[in-house]
């Protein structure tokens, strides 16, 4: 099963424990899920507990997942949407932190939250994807996301695309010209103008 990968090496006791602890998370028996798996310190069965606590729609165990893991950083992240009242956008943002990204793509499209679906695609470098987004369920942030590309465009040196991507934003007017000042190209500037 994928939910056990990395854990073919652990000894019987841990596995057991495992066992428990799924079983128990199924039937919703939380203390004893917690009390088969507390004395466990290895960090990869955490991870791989923490996963399917994702798969299961469990955030709660996720987050004494990521706690027993030592991951602080995960766990902050994820406390940070507390506030979001969907729980499948919560459970977006402990997916991330697992590197499960196919599952947070899922997840915030579950819930309507094209928003942070666009800023997840954005985040991984799928511009085009995070455009396909914006232009479908999110047109509030079209501009914003063609403007965002147009910068990524502009570091990566594609001046082209960049001012393409900056006239769909609508703020050709000044970041066109300051690009072009810029990198030193007068004539590009008087023939853009």
């Amino acid at each position: 099963m994928k939910d056990f990968v990395g854990l073919e090496h652990v000894d019987e006791t841990i596995r057991k424990a495992i066992m428990n602890f799924s079983h128990y998370l199924t039937v919703g028996n939380m203390d004893e899920a917690y009390n088969s798996v507390r004395n466990i310190k290895n960090q990869t069965v955490w991870q791989n507990m923490a996963q399917m606590c994702v798969k299961t729609k469990r955030i709660d165990v996720a987050m004494v997942c990521l706690g027993n893991m030592r991951f602080a950083r995960g766990a902050k992240a994820t406390r940070e949407t507390e506030n979001e009242k969907e729980l499948d956008a919560r459970l977006a943002m402990v997916a991330i932190q697992l590197n499960m990204m196919d599952d947070a793509k899922e997840l915030y499209k579950s819930c309507g939250r094209y928003d942070l679906l666009c800023k997840l695609h954005q985040s991984c470098g799928e511009w085009e994807e995070a455009i396909n987004v914006a232009t479908k369920y999110n047109r509030i942030n079209l501009k914003n996301t063609h403007f965002l590309y147009a910068k990524h465009l502009e570091t990566l040196g594609n001046i082209d695309m960049a001012i393409k991507h900056y006239i769909e934003s609508g703020t050709q007017r000044t970041e066109v010209p300051r690009m072009l000042t810029a990198l030193g190209v007068p004539e590009r500037l008087q023939d853009f103008v």
